[in-house]
């Protein structure tokens, strides 16, 4: 296919610098997430076994971890808010792609001193906001209202296609060499995923946050159910990329066999997202949006139930097939209601209820952990955030 029609297919056009760009940074990005960071977990997990020896401090940590850093970025968005209303969105999404680099530089020498954990932590929760609050209003602001289901979509492929070797080959890595190595090479890769930024050009805004405004907006009762379906899809998020690849990693007893299961089941999900997308762009459907939503729940709650190899495999590549018509109709409705002159605002206060909403998830967690029935609450956990997210469908007038 000629360089031109994917382009149109992609509904990205040749003029459309800022928004090629932007596929590219979340390209090599997510490629250093599905290689590299789709292991901090299964690492801290790792690290909490051999310090402590049991099941329940392992765990403890990889949740203490994330409810640190979900603080953090509480505690830094404002802030955030208006460093990147000062210098900009390419700046302020370079610099948060430089402090993720510094994230993993310091899990490189976690082994050395345990204590660089806290360090790490803090500087995954300064770079978050500066990356994610730039990266959704560009692409709210760059991508166009009829398409943003296939905008969503592509965006989804290119990252899927990293998924796919990503895993695996991110498991042999940190077997072969270490852990150590594997973060030295998202170090590199972080690095590489800045240089697209230099094609972005320089977008400044006069969009202001307030936690005043903030209160006034909560006023309105959608936004108020908007702010619930945040947390919830949060839930999903948190629930798909921390507790499901740790739970794989405890019925199946290796890291080998932990990627190769998150790669296989990338192949369907990648076919799966491509119609997805192309029914959103055609229909709009809440329908679809709804009938996803509910088979994903169902899926969370059988999973507490696996205990092989196969049964993960199959039941994962199902649901992978399925959740597509969950998180990407979910995706394009938020984008297309952040759309308009404060888009920044929105995805600001949409931070500020997925950090709070956050930090009581991690915080239930640690509290459940103890119990030998932990993972039928956990994934039960699961599947309510995944309804919770229904509330998107509410438009403001």
């Amino acid at each position: 296919m000629a360089r031109s029609n994917f382009l149109e297919w992609a509904h990205l056009k040749p003029s459309n610098k800022g928004l090629v760009a932007l596929y590219w940074v979340q390209l090599l990005k997510n490629f250093a997430r599905k290689l590299v960071a789709f292991f901090v977990p299964i690492y801290l997990f790792k690290l909490g076994m051999e310090l402590w020896g049991g099941l329940v401090p392992a765990l403890s940590l990889v949740f203490w971890f994330y409810l640190s850093y979900r603080l953090v970025f509480f505690i830094v968005l404002f802030p955030a808010a208006r460093a990147i209303r000062q210098f900009g969105y390419r700046w302020s999404v370079l610099v948060g792609t430089l402090l993720w680099v510094g994230f993993f530089l310091m899990l490189s020498m976690v082994e050395t001193n345990v204590w660089l954990l806290l360090p790490a932590v803090v500087l995954m929760g300064l770079s978050t906001p500066l990356y994610w609050l730039s990266y959704h209003t560009l692409f709210t602001e760059e991508g166009e209202v009829d398409h943003f289901g296939g905008a969503v979509g592509w965006m989804a492929i290119l990252e899927s296609l990293s998924a796919i070797v990503g895993p695996f080959v991110g498991a042999v890595i940190a077997t072969v060499l270490g852990f150590k190595a594997l973060f030295w090479v998202g170090v590199i890769i972080g690095l590489l995923s800045a240089m697209p930024l230099f094609y972005l050009k320089h977008h400044k805004h006069a969009d202001k946050v307030s936690f005043k405004e903030m209160v006034e907006w909560l006023k309105e009762a959608r936004f108020r159910k908007a702010s619930f379906s945040f947390v919830g899809r949060y839930i999903y998020d948190a629930m798909s990329s921390v507790v499901w690849p740790v739970y794989v990693f405890l019925v199946v007893g290796d890291l080998e066999r932990t990627g190769l299961i998150f790669s296989l089941v990338m192949i369907v999900s990648v076919m799966a997202v491509v119609v997805a997308g192309k029914v959103f762009d055609k229909s709009h459907s809440k329908g679809v949006f709804a009938v996803g939503s509910v088979v994903t729940a169902i899926f969370w709650l059988v999973r507490a139930t696996l205990s092989t190899f196969g049964q993960i495999l199959v039941v994962d590549g199902i649901d992978k097939v399925n959740s597509a018509f969950y998180w990407l109709p979910y995706n394009a409705f938020m984008y297309l209601r952040a759309k308009g002159k404060q888009a920044f605002s929105f995805m600001v206060y949409r931070e500020f209820f997925i950090s709070l909403g956050g930090a009581v998830f991690w915080g239930l967690l640690l509290l459940m952990v103890q119990y030998e029935w932990r993972w039928y609450v956990i994934f039960g956990v699961g599947a309510v955030g995944v309804m919770m997210s229904q509330f998107i469908l509410e438009r403001e007038e």
